[in-house]
């Protein structure tokens, strides 16, 4: 699939891909897992070996999942593991989850 990745503030280092904050991204045939597309973009952006977390409509998209979950056009957030607070919809906050008792 085409993926439009966005990187969280800090990640990309200053002197090799500041322009690439927000871009289009095509993987390679070779990568089929989501653990797969992380390794990629590390080599690609020069992210070293930093754990890292993908991001899809505010949920993380889990490592073993195979790329086909991903369809084209998805916008993925890409942020450090370490520090990255995903923020809970309001609704997902109450424990009665807007349900009220009888």
């Amino acid at each position: 699939p085409r993926l439009r990745l966005e990187f969280a503030a800090g990640l990309l280092p200053a002197s090799s891909h500041a322009a690439f904050h927000r871009t289009w991204f095509f993987p390679g045939e070779e990568v089929q897992s989501i653990t797969a597309l992380i390794e990629e973009l590390q080599r690609r952006f020069q992210l070293g070996t930093r754990r890292l977390l993908l991001v899809l409509d505010g949920f993380t998209v889990p490592p073993d999942a195979p790329l086909q979950c991903l369809r084209d056009g998805d916008v993925l957030l890409v942020a450090p593991e370490q520090g990255w607070v995903c923020a809970a919809p309001a609704a997902a906050a109450s424990p009665t989850l807007g349900f009220s008792p009888p």
